[in-house]
């Protein structure tokens, strides 16, 4: 979706923040999916993806990802937005699919496969401090 109808601006959005991952992989990851809700150009997916973004900026501050697995989730992060940099959306979705099958597999390695990717906030991992469910 985002390949073909990405402005030239929001392609660069993407490609930066798939070219600059730094050292704390996961709210990275979470800075360049929401980069890419964005560049989808749909309110809905817009919206969808604005709350998905604000739960997972949130909870995955104290994920980690191996040394490996950052480096694979960067390069997959390269390849998608420089395959919707270049219209390629075939290419693009293709390469979306192999990264959210790897994902799964981290998952699995993990034992968190069957696991909520998102848990039920408590009162004390809430983002104020208290339970907003």
């Amino acid at each position: 979706m985002a390949a073909a109808s990405a402005t030239p601006e929001q392609k660069q959005q993407l490609l930066s923040a798939a070219e600059h991952p730094g050292t704390d992989a996961v709210p990275h990851s979470v800075d360049f999916h929401r980069a890419l809700g964005l560049a989808t150009n749909n309110r809905f997916m817009g919206t969808i993806l604005t709350a998905v973004y604000e739960v997972l900026e949130w909870q995955t501050k104290t994920q980690k990802l191996s040394t490996k697995e950052r480096w694979e989730t960067d390069a997959a992060h390269r390849a998608i937005a420089e395959s919707i940099e270049q219209d390629n959306a075939e290419r693009a979705a293709h390469q979306m699919s192999v990264h959210l099958e790897e994902f799964k597999e981290v998952l699995r390695k993990q034992g968190r496969l069957t696991e909520a990717i998102i848990p039920k906030p408590t009162a004390d991992t809430s983002p104020q401090g208290s339970a907003w469910y």
